[in-house]
């Protein structure tokens, strides 16, 4: 039996027109995007780690979390935006 292909897609949808932006796809499973709060990044999580991308697409770049290496879909920002 083979294995599942995974392919996971981070869109941005603008609600006035409902046009869809894909940011990033890849072959990968990541999941729970947020939004930095000065709207330049989106935070996404994979493998237990946390990525930082900005809205217009790229290459999603890690953020160093320290002792935490097993980061899931309830991180949460800081308020000073410093993540």
């Amino acid at each position: 039996m083979s294995q599942p292909h995974i392919i996971s897609r981070l869109e941005i949808i603008d609600i006035t027109n409902l046009k869809r932006q894909v940011v990033f796809e890849a072959p990968m499973h990541f999941e729970a995007p947020n939004w930095t709060l000065d709207n330049q990044y989106l935070i996404i999580n994979s493998n237990g780690l946390l990525f930082r991308i900005p809205p217009t697409g790229g290459t999603p770049e890690p953020i160093d979390t320290g002792f935490a290496t097993r980061c899931n879909n309830d991180h949460v920002l800081s308020p000073d935006n410093s993540e």
